[in-house]
């Protein structure tokens, strides 16, 4: 049995879920009201993602994605020990080249 997938919205248009639809006896696919084939994903850089907060315009679909951040704000990940260790050699430089030029001190270079 044939099948096809539509997108249902809410009265506001807010995306609610996914459903199938079946071929009926006659081969006609008949959906259900406040439903479209139109998948809501947005493409980015030719990959197709999630939309954030999809809704439903009637002709297509929307996102409002500073509401989603603004609900779902993005974890600050942990410092790796590696990065921790560039940041301590950038300091240390900067403090090296702070007491050259306070001493006007030349360093000599490695050859």
């Amino acid at each position: 049995m044939n099948y096809k997938q539509f997108y249902a919205f809410d009265e506001d248009g807010n995306y609610t879920e996914s459903i199938l639809v079946f071929e009926n006896k006659k081969g006609q696919f008949i959906h259900p009201e406040n439903t479209t084939e139109v998948e809501p994903v947005e493409i980015e850089n030719e990959v197709s993602r999630a939309m954030f907060y999809p809704k439903w315009t009637g002709k297509k679909w929307t996102e409002d994605k500073k509401k989603w951040l603004k609900e779902h704000p993005p974890l600050e990940q942990e410092k790796t020990e590696m990065e921790i260790m560039k940041e301590e050699l950038a300091a240390t430089q900067e403090t090296i080249a702070a007491l050259v030029e306070n001493n006007n001190l030349e360093i000599p270079k490695a050859e």
